[in-house]
């Protein structure tokens, strides 16, 4: 019975056939006559245009001679011919197809990259095992919060096993300076107490974790290393194994030779990014009055905002060394919390905001493409359906179209993310990579959410297809102009909402960005308190086949520095523009007076006197530092002399302060007020400003291969180089300008705008194309209705004030929306800027008068081609 069924089946399609042959063959002529029009329209001649017009029809009649319908053969059979068709509806599209697979996979990989970055960034928690259990133990002073505690308090805290699993402590060491199978580099090492690898739960990849018997006095020295570390000097992780490291540091404390007995996974990072050796701390060995920072694994059972609680309570009964501060309370803070910055938080979360806003634009802009191009194909699918052709069918094939679309544009994101994310991490500055608390690359996790979106803007982009494939009728579509149903009003209504969203999403974008162009040009500009142009930083790291001789060495280059044409000065110091110390906070105490006036922090610069004179420094009141000032000279800047001397009796005042003091000296004398120095930070946690102070280096300093030099030109900053890297034998040389440096600080600032403005500037690109095919594709589904205007005695002003008008309504609307959104959202990143308002008029105006030039552009071509229209022709075509 089932095969009679299907046998008649095929009967009846076969009769369906036949009866509507002759109405198809007068269908197909009347079209064949359209396109022909339609082509001829467009520039083709007749040959031409039939030639092509006969081509297209063809195709179309195919359809029944290859048996479409589904019922006349298997599933895979169906499938293989609806994956054919899908195929030549992508070729038939020419270069909109590649528009829709570049603009799609450009938008994607933009997405992909911000959120890598972002979950390397903020998303993922720190990579340690039960990471939610692991808090950073602070002491909350009337300083502010410190997370510097002593090893008395380290040690106490061990005992409450009630509320700790183990308390562990970590310090920054002395930076090692390496030489290993002939490679020299610098690296960052971080003392801690061999049971940190397992408070964290991360053993080494290859070798061992420490051992307590590694920290012990007399125990041969050993070293843990990053994988990195391990690649760029052995070559392999492997093969770090054993090898012995031949270390120093600047100071000349001599030369070590630790083993390498691990070497760490490519994710760990502790407790930085930067840091890629680690050593054993000996407790027994730490000095009491140096602080050390705590990191300690809850119990089993315990909530960090329960334990927050019971530790406030506690700390009173450990307290602290009595020559360095009273019991204090503590805090506990979560150490992922605690490595995240707020400010970069702000930044990503701006940074995906501006990538989705992007990519909804190109939504916006393909699905009023695949509109358009859904209204030009009504015809036909009409003639397909009457040829025997399913709806089903012709929505596989709309869907498998959409599908190949996005395939390529998928694969096109896979490889612009691979670059973008490598060109990101490029562009990171150096505070930044130390904050990376996780490697930025293309992980399944990057690739879950790029595959997420794709799936998403692929139903975008079907769902438009598939409704006008699913609401069209053979009768309708075989009658009907193609253009007069594109430029049906209800498709008009739909295609100019997509273009308001483009265009409030774009003015969105770029409100964000100029926002944040303006921002970072305030802090680039903004005062520092002194000259740094032409000021180049030079710092020399010897290695340690020359420790022996690095005094002798620094003095030897800065004579020829000295000497060195095209060099107006030269100084030494131990601190360079702009400070990358945090300062020093303590009481204040002026004239000898019992009671402290206050508790500032100061950021101590050890300089000699050439050091004012190269950064044209000046002096407010009294004189900087020369050859004949005393040791216990300091120069003070006029911030602090306004805080604490407001009477302006800085000058000859003396004051204690600990922290800053010289050896044996504890009295210091104000000699001169300097005009205020912006250092890299310009306010502590709780607000308060650093304050810059200068004293001349001391005698028993270790000698610092550290200078700054005014130069005539900047373009000598090369020569400069070649002859610092001449003349020091097996040292790290380390050359850049102050303005570049005072520029690095505001890396985040800067990523920021660079990335909100390219998307900014595409989205208008985008938004520009979108508003052109909207009017050319109107203008052309409304030459009838010009051609009449102008039989009627409409001129060619006229028609082209319509087409503006018409363009002008939906970009002032969607302006004024984009414009309402920009005022909101920009309130959420009033943190992130400096030197503007969130609401500033100009960044406001700019931006309403640039989306406006360019739509009035993009809309100047379709409304000249519209007054150009010949009313005989147009009325005689239709």
């Amino acid at each position: 019975m089932s095969a009679l069924r299907t046998v008649l089946a095929r009967l009846r399609g076969m009769v369906h056939r036949n009866i509507v042959a002759d109405e198809i063959r007068e269908e197909l002529a009347l079209h064949l006559e359209s396109r022909v029009q339609q082509y001829e329209r467009e520039g083709l001649s007749r040959d031409e245009a039939e030639q092509r017009a006969r081509q297209r029809v063809g195709n179309l009649a195919v359809h029944h001679d290859s048996g479409y319908d589904v019922r006349g053969g298997g599933v895979l059979d169906a499938t293989a011919r609806d994956l054919r068709w899908a195929w030549r509806g992508v070729r038939g599209r020419g270069w909109r197809a590649a528009f829709i697979v570049f603009l799609l996979g450009v938008t994607i990989a933009a997405n992909a990259v911000v959120f890598a970055a972002a979950d390397a960034f903020v998303f993922r928690t720190v990579p340690y095992a039960d990471p939610n259990a692991l808090v950073v133990i602070q002491r909350n002073s009337s300083l502010g919060a410190n997370d510097y505690m002593s090893k008395t308090a380290l040690v106490a805290w061990r005992t409450h096993r009630d509320l700790f699993a183990g308390v562990e402590g970590h310090e920054r060491g002395t930076p090692a300076y390496l030489t290993a199978a002939g490679v020299t580099e610098a690296a960052y090492v971080q003392l801690l107490t061999p049971g940190m690898f397992s408070l964290l739960g991360v053993m080494p990849r290859f070798g061992r974790p420490f051992t307590e018997a590694d920290a012990e006095r007399g125990a041969a020295p050993v070293v843990i290393i990053s994988d990195g570390l391990a690649r760029r000097l052995f070559g392999s992780a492997a093969a770090a194994i054993g090898q012995l490291l031949s270390t120093g540091n600047y100071t000349g404390t001599g030369e070590l030779k630790p083993a390498v007995v691990g070497v760490m996974p490519t994710s760990f990072r502790f407790p930085t990014a930067a840091e890629e050796i680690w050593q054993p701390l000996n407790l027994d060995r730490w000095r009491e009055d140096t602080g050390i920072r705590h990191v300690a694994r809850l119990a089993p059972g315990r909530h960090v905002d329960a334990a927050i609680a019971i530790v406030r309570d506690r700390l009173p009964l450990i307290p602290e060394p009595p020559r360095r501060r009273q019991a204090e309370p503590a805090e506990l803070r979560s150490l992922a919390d605690f490595r995240q910055n707020l400010d970069v938080r702000t930044v990503f979360a701006v940074l995906i905001s501006a990538a989705i806003c992007l990519l909804l634009i190109a939504c916006a802009n393909v699905a009023s493409l695949e509109l358009a191009a859904a209204a030009r194909r009504v015809r036909d699918h009409a003639i397909q359906t009457a040829l025997g052709a399913s709806r089903a069918s012709l929505i596989r094939v709309g869907l498998f179209e959409a599908a190949l679309l996005m395939a390529s544009s998928l694969a096109m994101a896979v490889g612009l993310t691979i670059w973008g994310s490598a060109l990101l991490a490029d562009q990171l500055t150096s505070p930044m990579r130390a904050a990376l608390a996780n490697p930025l690359d293309l992980d399944a996790r990057v690739m879950t959410f790029t595959v997420i979106i794709t799936t998403a803007t692929w139903l975008l982009i079907a769902i438009p297809t598939i409704l006008r494939i699913a609401r069209s009728a053979a009768a309708i579509g075989l009658r009907e102009d193609p253009r007069v149903m594109a430029a049906s009003r209800a498709s008009v209504r739909v295609r100019q909402a997509l273009m308001t969203g483009q265009v409030a999403l774009t003015v969105l974008l770029l409100v964000g960005a100029l926002l944040y162009i303006r921002t970072y040009e305030a802090k680039v500009s903004r005062e520092i308190g002194f000259d740094a142009s032409r000021v180049a930083t030079i710092d020399v790291y010897y290695t340690p086949e020359v420790l022996g001789r690095h005094a002798e060495l620094t003095e030897a280059l800065l004579d020829r520095l000295r000497h060195e044409p095209g060099v107006l000065s030269v100084a030494r110091t131990m601190t360079l523009p702009p400070s990358t110390q945090s300062g020093v906070r303590s009481k204040l105490r002026i004239n000898g007076a019992a009671d402290s006036v206050g508790q500032p922090m100061l950021a101590p610069y050890s300089v000699d006197p050439e050091y004012f004179r190269t950064l044209g420094i000046t002096a407010v009141q009294g004189q900087l530092l020369d050859a004949s000032s005393p040791p216990d000279a300091f120069v003070i800047d006029e911030a602090l002399a306004r805080r604490y001397w407001p009477n302006g009796d800085a000058v000859g005042s003396r004051f204690t302060m600990p922290g800053i003091g010289i050896s044996g000296i504890t009295d210091f004398l104000v000699v001169g007020v300097s005009r205020q120095l912006r250092a890299d930070r310009v306010a502590t946690p709780t607000g308060d400003e650093v304050f810059v102070v200068y004293k001349k280096i001391p005698p028993d300093a270790p000698v610092v291969s550290r200078f700054v030099a005014k130069l005539d030109d900047e373009r000598r900053l090369e020569s400069l180089k070649a002859l610092v890297r001449a003349a020091t034998e097996r040292a790290i040389v380390r050359i850049d300008t102050v303005e570049a440096r005072y520029a690095k600080l505001d890396g985040d600032t800067r990523l920021a705008a660079a990335i909100t403005s390219g998307f900014g500037a595409m989205a208008l690109l985008v938004a520009t194309c979108g508003i052109y095919a909207m009017m050319a594709f109107l203008v052309a589904g409304r030459s009838r209705e010009i051609g009449i205007r102008m039989a009627l005695g409409a001129d060619r002003a006229d028609v082209r004030r319509m087409i503006f008008s018409s363009s002008l309504r939906f970009v002032t609307a969607g302006g004024i929306i984009g414009l309402g959104a920009a005022a909101l959202a920009s309130r959420l990143i009033a943190s992130q800027l400096f030197g503007v308002t969130p609401t500033d008029p100009l960044t406001y105006g700019t931006v309403a008068a640039v989306v406006i030039v360019t739509a009035m552009a993009a809309t100047w071509w379709p409304a000249r081609r519209a007054s150009r229209i010949d009313p005989a022709i147009t009325l005689r075509s239709e």
